[in-house]
């Protein structure tokens, strides 16, 4: 083998070294968040409780339905809590991290789905950085 071999090889050995270590790292950032919304999931039912809330559902699927073209399609949303206060029916979203808002188009959209498909009047908005509740009430129409 001459020199220029040497260097191919090691420069092959070299992006496939590389190329795991990505996903090492990948695999390990998404481990740390998944963790840490499990928990963080812990500790909002905790903090419902106290507000009276009494969790019904887990991460309750829900079936949607819409036509692509005129053929009936289905897809599905998941929700992390349903939750019940004073015989009314809650819908409650957990996050973490930078979205947490609603005034966020993303996390408005979200809440929009589980209004239609949960069928509820009122989404809760929780906010684990900072232990906030935010009570939503969506409306259909323009009013």
């Amino acid at each position: 083998m001459i020199k220029s071999d040497y260097l191919i090889i090691g420069f092959i050995l070299g992006v496939l070294a590389l190329s795991y270590s990505l996903k090492a790292w990948n695999s390990y950032r998404k481990k740390k968040i998944y963790y840490k919304a499990k928990a963080a999931e812990k500790k909002a039912m905790d903090l419902l409780e106290v507000q009276g809330y009494r969790v019904t559902e887990i991460q309750p699927r829900r079936d949607v339905y819409y036509y692509l073209n005129g053929e009936k399609k289905r897809a599905y949303v998941k929700a992390d809590f349903l939750a019940r206060r004073f015989f009314r029916k809650v819908i409650c979203e957990v996050k973490t991290g930078e979205k947490t808002r609603i005034t966020q188009a993303i996390i408005r959209r979200q809440l929009f789905d589980y209004y239609y498909a949960y069928g509820v009047k009122e989404v809760i908005l929780i906010d684990m950085e900072k232990n906030r509740i935010d009570r939503i009430t969506l409306k259909r129409g323009l009013r």
